[in-house]
Parts: structure tokens; sequence; C-alpha cells
């Protein structure tokens, strides 16, 4: 036997050891008759087709939705639980914590296997298995120029050594010091600083594993053909239509309702009980289904040629009822669930609390003239009438500027509308400019506002419209501080607290994100700490005291959050999701027990 034989024979001597290893080191994960639904196909509509299936580019809403069902992160956010609650993913557990914050070591499970595929030249389980080298890799394909992810913002003042990294050219074989490798299983993030937040980041859809060999195999072609580690893999994509099929290689246990965040009063009528003890992938077959029109997917539901979708404004009239609580009109409650939840938004009028007529002022009578007629205008502003006018009365109305998808209670809000009695007692009103970008609808919202305060006692005389020929000219005259007070949406990169309060440090001030230009030592100085606190209970305690000051000084006049109505077929058993858990929406799905399994080739009866 020459020398090369003998190379030859050592490699596949350690092939099999290794293959030998991880199967033995597999949990037991046979699936019982019960979970088996070969054949079922679950059929999603969505209102117009994917541009990419790559995670460093996966941030439109249906796009986390599909990568979320691809690939796996080392963290997730729990299929039921609201607020958002974190657990395990690829991780094989919480991570170890420097008392410092700037250490994490985070193991990850063994026998994890991307997607059986072409581009992974030996389809042998040992070159499949996802390793701590993969993750690495995932993460700086963010920081590399190639690629530009938009996740890098997330991590690029944090994780050490990777800014330089991608200066030094983004050389995959010379990983920063904060990513290391510390064995096959185990990596090391080094955080320049503590980072309390930094564990819901790695939840997110942009933080999803990828194999470099699928990558460099399929180079610009890859978005369109991903490999990753998730229940289930792509099986065809068109302009018209996306196959997903069952990943036979899932390493998957039976599922535990509490890992889930499962509540008897919230879930129970959705048939969710029935995913205990099951194992993923629950379907063998996922289509999500692109129809522009809203009109061809209702009709496309009712006639069981989908089986859910995400339900558009222009039919709340017509397939709704009430509004507390929102149920479906007959016929369609007898064939189809309903689901009403609050979007991962924020609504909300910021003063300019740079601006003389309103803002903070170093006379402190002013000052306190200042201060009372912002918590005037305030109580004046009418948030339900606001609903009731764009959301069809909807959406989710609440004190301050935390959304119910962050805050564990929905603070009840009171309209103090007193007609010509709140402005009464002022001995002079200032004008005050509402500043939008020409629309119709931005036209109305003016109205509104004048409304609110009008019927509060505000002189009409002295609410002025200041449209602006689009957004970019209305940008620049708010960062600019030449507005009393901007009306502005805020979506949330992850379920933070700190995600909202950031807007109002002094560091985020114009030209920042931040429009309310709000100057408090004492905020900042929470905030700050805020930041690098990781015990939640001290982290909570700090947030509930910012949001203490904002409400006292009156910065803003808040808050609103509109609501994601979906439907689906009695059928299947989903908890569908628009935000931070929208990949479970396809990874949970399963066929009711009450209805018959769907064959691949036929349609599923109501």
């Amino acid at each position: 036997m020459n020398d090369r034989e003998q190379l030859v024979l050592m490699r596949t001597m350690i092939k099999i050891f290794l293959v030998t290893l991880l199967v033995l080191s597999l949990p037991a994960c046979n699936r019982s008759a019960d979970n088996a639904y070969e054949g079922v196909v679950f059929r999603y509509a969505i209102g117009g087709p994917i541009a990419s299936l790559d995670p460093a580019h996966a941030t439109p809403p249906t796009a986390r939705m599909l990568v979320g069902s691809i690939y796996d992160t080392l963290y997730r956010y729990q299929y039921l639980a609201r607020p958002y609650q974190l657990t395990l993913g690829l991780a094989a557990d919480f991570p170890q914590i420097a008392d410092d914050g700037l250490s994490y070591i985070i193991p990850i499970r063994r026998g994890v296997l991307f997607h059986a595929d072409p581009s992974i030249a030996d389809p042998s389980i040992a070159d499949r298995e996802v390793t701590a080298d993969d993750v690495i890799y995932s993460l700086l394909r963010h920081f590399d120029p190639a690629v530009d992810g938009q996740g890098a913002w997330l991590w690029n003042r944090h994780i050490v050594g990777v800014n330089d990294w991608r200066n030094a050219g983004a050389d995959y074989d010379q990983p920063p010091a904060g990513l290391q490798a510390l064995d096959r299983y185990t990596i090391k993030i080094m955080l320049s600083a503590a980072y309390g937040d930094f564990l819901q980041t790695l939840a997110l859809p942009v933080a999803s594993i990828v194999s470099r060999s699928a990558i460099e195999y399929y180079a610009e072609k890859y978005p369109l053909n991903p490999v990753g580690s998730g229940p289930f893999r792509l099986l065809k994509f068109t302009t018209g239509k996306l196959t997903l099929i069952a990943n036979p290689d899932y390493l998957s246990e039976p599922i535990e309702l509490t890992q889930l965040g499962y509540q008897t009063q919230a879930h129970q009528r959705f048939g969710l009980q029935q995913l205990a003890g099951k194992q993923l992938p629950l379907v063998s077959v996922i289509e999500v289904l692109f129809i522009r029109d809203a009109e061809q997917r209702w009709q496309a539901l009712l006639d069981a040629r989908v089986d859910g979708m995400q339900l558009p404004a222009m039919l709340y009239e017509r397939v709704l009822s009430g509004v507390q609580p929102v149920t479906l009109q007959q016929p369609f409650d007898q064939q189809l669930h309903l689901s009403r939840q609050p979007l991962a938004q924020l609504y909300k009028i910021d003063f300019n609390m740079d601006d003389i007529r309103l803002g903070q002022a170093a006379s402190e009578s002013q000052d306190n003239y200042n201060h009372s007629l912002r918590c005037r205008l305030n109580q004046a502003f009418d948030w339900h009438a606001y609903n009731d006018e764009f959301f069809d009365g909807l959406g989710y109305v609440y004190s301050g500027v935390l959304p119910p998808v962050i805050s564990q209670q929905v603070p009840v809000y009171h309209s103090n509308h007193q007609a010509e009695a709140l402005f009464s007692d002022f001995e002079y009103l200032p004008q005050i400019e509402f500043g939008y970008s020409e629309s119709r609808l931005n036209q109305q919202i003016f109205k509104l506002f004048q409304q609110s305060l009008i019927a509060a006692g505000y002189p009409e005389k002295l609410l002025m419209a200041k449209p602006f020929d689009g957004f970019s000219a209305f940008a620049k005259a708010y960062t600019e501080r030449l507005l009393p007070l901007v009306h502005t949406g805020w979506a949330l990169d992850y379920p933070g607290a700190l995600n909202i309060l950031q807007l109002y440090a002094g560091e985020n001030s114009s030209p920042g994100p931040g429009v309310a230009n709000y100057d408090s030592a004492e905020f900042d100085q929470l905030y700050a700490r805020a930041f690098r606190t990781l015990d939640a209970a001290s982290r909570q305690t700090l947030i509930n005291q910012m949001h203490g000051l904002l409400t006292r000084d009156c910065v803003s006049i808040a808050g609103f959050s509109p609501a994601q109505i979906h439907v689906w077929r009695q059928a299947f058993v989903i908890y569908p999701d628009s935000e931070f858990a929208a990949g479970d929406l396809l990874r949970y799905a399963m066929p009711a027990k009450e209805s018959k399994p769907t064959a691949a080739s036929g349609k599923q009866q109501p």
C-alpha cells in the first residue's frame, strides 16, 4: 500500500469513526404514528414574491417567515409567549456569561445537520454537521463588504474586532478575537462592553446559521438556493409559488408546551395543545403562494386552495364583526380561526424639546409653563379617534411609549377631554405647526390632530398645517429641529424596551434617530446603566424609571400600535405572527386532530 492509499484509508476510517460517534450521540427521536402526517400540505398565501432567502438580507416580514423555517438560530423566540421570551434553538444551553458581561461561551447541539444538498461535496453526516465554525462564519458574513449584511449594525459596536476584520480583507479563515471556536461545538464571543440585549440579537432571522459550502457553491445564486438546518428545505421557487418539503434529518425532540409559552386561556381555542409530544416537522409540504390581489387571496382561502393568510384592511368590513373582541362574521366563523395581535410598531407624536414654544427652557418659569402645556396637549389628543379613523378601531391604544409586544400589561389610555377647558387657564398659547410629508393620509392625520385640540379648547387659528414636498424634505426639517412636534412611527428591531427608549437618549438626538431632542442627564445615566445590565429584574427597574421620566416630563403624546389580523382554516393548528416569531408560523403548522389530513393532490374540507 502506497502513501496515497494509506492516506485515503486513514481519512475513510476517521469519517467512519465520526459518523459512528455522531449516531451514538443522537437523542431518541423516533416519531410515533400519531405524529406522522405523510402527504399533508399546508398552504399559506402572501401578497408578493420574496426577493432573497439569504438570512443576511431577511428583513421583510415574509422573508423572516420563510427563513425561520429553513434555518436555525442559536436562540429563538418562544412560539406562543407574549411578550416574547427567549428559548433555545441551535444552542444547547443558555450561555456562560462572565461577571463583567464581556465574554459569552455558547455550546451548540451535536448532531444537527445541514440539509442534504449538492453544494456539500461529501454528503456524510460528519461533513454536514453544523459546528462552531459555521456559527462564526454566519455572523462574520454581515461584515464582509461583498455581502453587506443587514445585521452588521447589531454587532459592529459590540463584538471585538469585527470592524478591523472587515477592513483587513474579511478573511474567514482568520476570525477576529471576538468570535472564536473553542472546539467543534463551543463558541466564545467577546464584547467590547456589556450589552444587555445581546442574546436577543442572536434570535433574529439575520443571525441564522448558513452553510459556507453552499454560499461558496451557489455564489450570487445563493439567495434562491438556501441551505440551512431547519425543519424544512427548499424544493422549488417560481414566480407564483415557493415550495418547502420536510427535512428528514431534522433533529427534533418531543414538544413541551411550556417551552413554547403555551397558556390555556389564550391558546386552547386554537387547538394548540395538540402540539404536545409532537416532533418537527409536522407536515410534509409547505406551499407559500404569491397572490398579489387581496380579493383573490381571500377567495383562495374560502375555496380551500390555501389554508391561511394575513387579512388585509380592505376586507375588514366584509369579514369581521365587532372590535372588543373582534370576531368573524357568519358563515366564516364556521370554517376559519382568527387571531388579532399587536404589531411591533409604535406611533407617537414627539415634542421637540429643543423648541422654545413647547420644549425645555432655561428660564424656570418658561420651563414650567411649557411643561404644563405639553401635558395638556398630551391629554387633548384623541388616540381612540385616531384608531377608529385610520385602523378600523382594531389597533391598541395605551399610555406611554412602550407597546404591548414588550409590556407585561397594556396600560389603559384615558382620554381627558374637557371641551374648552384644558387650555382655559393659560395666559397665552403658541402657534403650533404640524409638519408632514404631503399626502392625503397625512392631511387627514393633521385634521384629526387639529380637531382633537380644538375640542379641548385650543384656538383653531393657532394650529397650522405645514406640508412638505416629499418625505426627504419633511425629514430634513425635523432633523434640523425646525418643527415644534413630529408625528412618526417606529418599527421595533427586536422586542426590547431599549430599542424604543434609545430614541430619547441624548446621544441619539437629531440628526440621530431620536426626534424629541430630550435633554435629561438622569435619563441618559439610566439608559447607559440599563444598556449594560444583564440581570432582568434590575434592568426592568431601570426601564420603569426611564419610562416614568418620559411620562413625568410629557415628552411625547403616545402611544398607539396597529394590529395584525390573521385568518386560517380550522383544519390546521397554527398561531400566526408577522413579527419576531414569524418563522414559527410555518414551523409548527399541523393538521387538527378532528380534521382529515390533506393528501398532496387533494383538498381539505373544514
